[in-house]
């Protein structure tokens, strides 16, 4: 009796979009709460799920928006066609069926973006990895390319779930997504099956999973969306794998995001992002639109509308432009670090291959350069494992700029790493640094 009530009480609901004004590849969307007879609010709705494809009924990545009844979805492909729909919720999980679709078709000069560079990201810890039967070293999930995978221990020992993965992206972001792309060998074992995702400032600390669910018994790509929150470290937790086996692998793990403006610069070709808004087409779904409506006759507890006056919304384009997108999502460059005048910094290299002898089989060489100083030239060391560390102080105050050159260049956790140290001025005790 509930779930008929919920359902009848949703009749109302409409569906509405609108282009964001704030940042390319954005499509906002919105709808109007449900009413009762008197005017007032369903009290049985707990909350909405917005879902969207870029098939129409077929909708890969589903969203829980809480009770907003608005929703940004951000880096939206260009010359691509999404199809969103909404449900309602009530207190027990009960859910309504699909409203009715909206089509959104993003133009070609809308660039993508919204993926943090793997290039900057790194391992921080991982519960299990197993490097004696294969080479499932974490990085793996990072390295860009799918026919590698992290894999837990299975070969001397078995590791028991729940399996986790911790990532350094390399800076502050508002983190709103990821992407788990399982491996792509032709076996499922290790396949994620449940999970739960976090979001945090520090790597050892851990509030309330911005996501949980359980994925698709299948090896096909996921990708899981969620309200942002800022953080510079992710942490992946497997709970269950699709055949109940204990193990866990992934091909590839990427991350959504928008970078976190640095306090120390402005001027990071890391953090500069354009500020434009792409015209939005209003596609039909089914044979009859108006508007950009879908009149399909099949039933749904859901009436959705367009607010728009047409088929066609060309938003006012910002006058504000700072820097190309693409310079945010394929940068290698990392974002500015700050230290002081002649105190020690360090920065954590993360190999994606696993060494023999890491002191014989690779070098890693770097050099550090500023404006009107001499340039200094130094060498990584291993610190176990894939860790390999840079060391260094600086004499002098300002932007120093680093690159590493490692003798495997294949090696893209050792290999043309580059970023910008902000050296601040002296202010301890000793009085010959002060000079």
């Amino acid at each position: 009796m509930l779930l008929r009530s919920l359902l009848v009480l949703l009749a109302c609901l409409s569906l509405a979009f609108t282009a964001t004004s704030t940042q390319a590849g954005q499509v906002q969307l919105a709808w109007d709460a449900p009413l009762q007879a008197d005017g007032t609010p369903v009290s049985t709705v707990a909350g909405y799920k917005l879902s969207y494809g870029s098939q129409s009924g077929q909708y890969q990545t589903v969203v829980t928006v809480g009770l907003t009844t608005t929703y940004t979805v951000q880096n939206l492909a260009a010359r691509q066609t999404y199809y969103f729909a909404v449900q309602a919720y009530d207190r027990t999980g009960t859910e309504s069926a699909f409203s009715n679709e909206i089509s959104v078709t993003l133009s070609a000069n809308t660039p993508a973006a919204g993926l943090i560079p793997q290039q900057q990201m790194r391992v921080v810890s991982v519960d299990s990895q197993e490097q004696s039967g294969e080479n499932g070293a974490a990085t793996h999930a990072i390295d860009g390319n799918v026919t590698t995978r992290w894999h837990t221990e299975w070969f001397r020992r078995t590791a028991p779930l729940p399996h986790m993965l911790v990532l350094d992206l390399g800076g502050p972001y508002q983190v709103d997504g990821f992407r788990y792309v399982p491996r792509q060998d032709g076996s499922p074992n290790g396949t994620i099956a449940r999970y739960q995702f976090y979001v945090s400032d520090h790597s050892s600390t851990w509030d309330t999973a911005v996501a949980a669910g359980t994925f698709a018994a299948d090896t096909t790509e996921k990708t899981v969306r969620f309200p942002a929150k800022t953080g510079r470290y992710v942490r992946l937790v497997a709970l269950s794998e699709i055949n109940g086996k204990p193990w866990t692998s992934a091909a590839e793990l990427n991350i959504f995001g928008a970078a976190v403006p640095s306090s120390t610069t402005r001027t990071s070709r890391l953090l500069a992002q354009a500020v434009t808004t792409a015209p939005v087409t209003s596609a039909p779904s089914t044979s009859t639109t108006t508007a950009g409506l879908s009149t399909t006759s099949k039933a749904s507890p859901m009436e959705v509308s367009s607010t728009s006056p047409s088929s066609t919304t060309t938003p006012t384009q910002s006058s504000t432009t700072t820097a190309p997108v693409s310079s945010l999502t394929s940068s290698p460059v990392l974002p500015t670090m700050t230290v002081s005048q002649h105190t020690r910094w360090e920065m954590t290299l993360t190999s994606t291959k696993m060494y023999a002898n890491p002191f014989r089989d690779v070098t890693v060489s770097v050099e550090y350069t500023k404006a009107n100083a001499p340039s200094l030239r130094g060498y990584g060391f291993w610190d176990g494992g894939a860790t390999f560390k840079l060391r260094q102080a600086f004499p002098e105050p300002g932007t120093w700029h680093y690159k590493t050159t490692a003798t495997d260049p294949s090696d893209r956790g050792l290999h043309h790493r580059e970023g910008d140290v902000q050296g601040l001025p002296y202010t301890g005790p000793n009085p010959l640094f002060c000079l």
